[in-house]
């Protein structure tokens, strides 16, 4: 019974380590860009100075980096947050 309460309890915690950890994919698709990341929160950061930069480099906002980025930015405006 112990361990039935125990699973039953991690069931419950999981979806709120999921929203915790939400990813947009920033980190692995924009490794070129910020090398130095770590984090969601540290691609996101760099990846602003990154778009006022390339802003107008068509390339550039076709990749899957600027896509990631477009649509983390989208998440935080539609949940009035930020990570």
């Amino acid at each position: 019974m112990k361990h039935l309460n125990i699973i039953f309890a991690l069931g419950l915690m999981a979806p709120a380590f999921a929203l915790a950890s939400e990813d947009h994919g920033m980190l692995e698709s924009c490794k070129a860009e910020c090398p130095s990341a770590k984090t969601e929160d540290e691609a996101h950061k760099c990846m602003e100075g990154v778009v006022k930069k390339k802003q107008n480099d068509k390339k550039f906002r076709k990749s899957d980096c600027f896509e990631a980025f477009k649509e983390h930015e989208k998440h935080e405006k539609e949940d009035g947050h930020k990570h």
